[in-house]
């Protein structure tokens, strides 16, 4: 999985669920010694509050946890 395919799966569940997604996105690949590792996606990340944090899963290509911070 590409960082650009971890941003297009995080923007999805978020328009699934009715989340705001903003511009700046930053990703980070975390994990992977003992666990399959993971991609961090935040939306609005360089604000606090309207952020979208989710989590997917780099094998499966699913999300594992999605949250929307409002503040």
């Amino acid at each position: 999985m590409t960082l650009i395919e971890a941003i297009e799966i995080a923007r999805e569940y978020a328009a699934a669920q009715s989340w705001p997604w903003k511009e700046p996105i930053k990703c980070r690949k975390r994990g992977g010694w003992f666990t399959s590792s993971r991609w961090e996606v935040r939306s609005n990340a360089d604000s606090r509050g309207n952020n979208a944090v989710i989590i997917v899963d780099e094998k499966s290509k699913s999300v594992l946890s999605g949250n929307f911070l409002p503040r």
